[in-house]
Parts: structure tokens; C-alpha cells; sequence
């Protein structure tokens, strides 16, 4: 008969329920990225570890019993640590995003998200409040809303933050569509297109969630662009599992060199 959980093993399973729920509900509500699914994985490792802990410790100790098992061990733990250092790096690259005042005629660029039949999802829409603010309070910009169509989406990213903000009184004549990207270095590069197509200068504004800065303007500065951020706020249930995605985008561009 398995051992009844002591206190330890009670938090411990606590917790792994409390993150599981954490990075479950967002794919419930239809936001399905692989850092919630990396999260509910790792929750269920620790809701195991809570059951089977004898079990598990006793295979350990067996392990360190023998010469193949501390080489593994060894081997699994220096695992453990370069994710942990390399969790600790991208962490800090994340939060190294460019701060400071753009000069009042840069050009803004508005990172596309999930659209929802025509409308914009709730990321998306807080993303253009920052935009549309942004534009009220800088009347010498000029703007490029960038984001392609997805197979689940009735109309390009770029056509529905055109609509939106037109809507709220910015001049159509202040607005450019990149219509046509399908990620983050696609919205760069096209975006970048647009602005050397219609002489808009090399000083960007780019607005898009914090934890998504980094990239888009790693990516700018790559196109020698001068790039300033505006950042916008994530909700809490969602920023766990955006965090991870967004460390696994840069673990890809950074170490293996994908984009």
C-alpha cells in the first residue's frame, strides 16, 4: 500500500497542482503556446515526484550504488544546472530590452497578435491602447501595424489593428499595413521594408508585450535600426507561459541560430 504523504509531499503537491491549473487555463481559453504546454509538463513532474518519492529516491539510491548510475546521476545533474544557468541568461536578456525617450517623429511598430473573428484578441487590444496613446501623444509619428493572417484568424493582424485604430480617430494617412509576416523577425524585416519603401527614417518605436522587447529589437538593431521601446503589460495568468515560449525563441535564435 502506498505511504500516505507527509507535510513536505503535501506542499510539494500543492504547488505542482497550483502551476499545472496556472498554465492550464490559458490553453483552456483557447491560447495554446509551447510554453504552457512546457509548464503543464513540468507541474506533472512535480505532482509525480509528490506520489513517487520513495520509489524515486530508493532508484536513486541504487544508482549511487553502482559506477554506471553515478555517471548518469552526475550526467543528469550537470543537465539540471546548464538549464538552470542558461534559464538565469535568457532571463536577463529577456529584461534587457532598450529603454529611453524616442525623438517625437519615430516610426512605430505594432507587433500583430491573435485576432478573434474581426476583432482583436485582449493582448492584442492592450497592445494597440499603448499604440493608439502613444500616436495621440506624438502627432509626428507615422505608424507600421504589423501581422499577417493565421489559419484560424477571418483577416490579417495588420488589417485588423488598421481598422481599430482608424476607428479611434488616427489619420489612415498615418498608417502603413504589413500584411504578411508570420513571426517576429518576418514583422522586423517587412516592417523594415516598408519604412526604407516610404522614406520613414531608421528610428523605430516598437510596441509589443515586455517580455517580447528583447527580440523584436535584437532583430531591429540587426537591420541597423535605431530601436525604442514601448512596452506593454502582460496579465499574470498569461506571462508564465509567454515567459517560457519566449525563452525557448531566444534559447533558438541565440544558441542554434533559428529565427
Amino acid at each position: 500500500m502506498r505511504a500516505k504523504l507527509t507535510p513536505g509531499r503535501r506542499i510539494l503537491l500543492l504547488i505542482g497542482s497550483l502551476l499545472f491549473l496556472l498554465f492550464f487555463c490559458p490553453m483552456a481559453g483557447g491560447i495554446r503556446n509551447i510554453g504552457n504546454a512546457a509548464g503543464m509538463v513540468i507541474s506533472a513532474i512535480i505532482i509525480g515526484y509528490a506520489f513517487a518519492a520513495d520509489e524515486i529516491n530508493g532508484i536513486i539510491a541504487d544508482m549511487k550504488g553502482n559506477r554506471t548510475g553515478k555517471i548518469l546521476l552526475a550526467a543528469a545533474s550537470g543537465l539540471i544546472i546548464l538549464v538552470l544557468v542558461l534559464t538565469l541568461w535568457m532571463t536577463a536578456l529577456i529584461i534587457s530590452y532598450p529603454r529611453g525617450e524616442a525623438p517625437d517623429d519615430a516610426c512605430v511598430i505594432v507587433l500583430g497578435c491573435q485576432v478573434r473573428e474581426k476583432d482583436p484578441s485582449r493582448m492584442l487590444r492592450q497592445r494597440l491602447e499603448t499604440a493608439l496613446d502613444y500616436l495621440e501623444a506624438h502627432p509626428d509619428s507615422r505608424c507600421i501595424v504589423s501581422g499577417g493572417r493565421g489559419t484560424n484568424e477571418n483577416l490579417s493582424e495588420a488589417e485588423c489593428m488598421y481598422n481599430w485604430l482608424t476607428d479611434r480617430g488616427i489619420d489612415p494617412a498615418r498608417l502603413y499595413m504589413e500584411p504578411d509576416s508570420r513571426n517576429t523577425y518576418e514583422n522586423i524585416g517587412n516592417s523594415y521594408e516598408v519604412l526604407m519603401e516610404n522614406e520613414l527614417g531608421d528610428t523605430v518605436v516598437i510596441v509589443t508585450n515586455g517580455f517580447h522587447q528583447y527580440r523584436a529589437c535584437r532583430f531591429a538593431r540587426d537591420r541597423s535600426l535605431t530601436a525604442y521601446s514601448e512596452p506593454v503589460g502582460t496579465d499574470i495568468m498569461l506571462l508564465p507561459g509567454f515567459w517560457i515560449r519566449e525563452m525557448l525563441a531566444v534559447f533558438g535564435e541565440c544558441v542554434l541560430g533559428l529565427n
